[in-house]
């Protein structure tokens, strides 16, 4: 059988482990395989030059740099199916409070991971390296978010962003929130949904302080009601 490599698998797990196609050459060069930036292109169909597919010599090196099996390269293999049609997102061990208070931890412990089908996410999230779970505590955030719900959020990691008024994941002081952020002036308002809750205000000194961090944006809930409720009975 003939072994020809899958170049849509290939733009997928390069997606996943690399920012951009020039991160992906350089890890491939400090292996000693150098492939131009037109070539790359060229395997996904966006350039006119090149051989639109990587060479099956150079495969090894190619699978190395993404740390998975060359068999899950090519087009022949079943094993990859399953493995590139779901991303695994981590859920952090420490919650974030919605009126119950998140703890914070500053090692960012991982409790375990979801696997989440792509199609629900690759066409805004492309690169999901930054997409972590927090799980909900309290009731300061309903309807939107519930005591229990998983939200997705796209982290900040040393990245800048534009701060517009919205919904945020951050630490004030040794506790994780999520709330609906202001940003003012000379101040930012932290105002929740449940108008049972007051807001507090974020000054210029608790920032200089260090006392707050953004930490991500949600961009994502996993949640569940109640169905049917059984007795041992069965249903009636």
């Amino acid at each position: 059988m003939v072994k020809n490599v899958d170049t849509k698998k290939l733009q997928e797990l390069i997606y996943s482990k690399f920012l951009n196609y020039q991160e992906f050459i350089n890890a491939c060069s400090i292996k000693g395989y150098k492939p131009s930036m037109s070539s790359v292109k060229s395997w996904f169909g966006n350039n006119l030059s090149g051989t639109r597919s990587p060479s099956i010599k150079n495969l090894p090196i190619i699978a190395e740099v993404l740390n998975v099996n060359m068999e899950e390269l090519l087009t022949h293999s079943s094993a990859s199916k399953s493995t590139l049609s779901t991303l695994k997102i981590p859920i952090f061990e420490m919650p974030t409070g919605c009126g119950a208070m998140g703890e914070f931890d500053p090692s960012f412990a991982v409790t375990k991971e979801v696997d989440i089908p792509k199609i629900f996410i690759e066409q805004k999230y492309p690169d999901p390296k930054h997409l972590r779970i927090f799980k909900c505590f309290g009731d300061s955030m309903q309807p939107k978010y519930n005591s229990g719900d998983f939200v997705i959020v796209d982290m900040v990691n040393g990245r800048n962003f534009i701060k517009i008024d919205g919904i945020y994941v951050f630490r004030f002081d040794k506790a994780v929130y999520i709330k609906r952020l202001t940003f003012m002036p000379d101040k930012i308002m932290a105002k929740s949904i449940n108008p049972d809750y007051e807001s507090f205000e974020i000054t210029k000194k608790d920032i200089k302080d260090g006392l707050f961090e953004i930490l991500g944006k949600p961009c994502g809930r996993i949640a569940f009601e109640d169905g049917l409720l059984l007795d041992n009975q069965g249903i009636y």
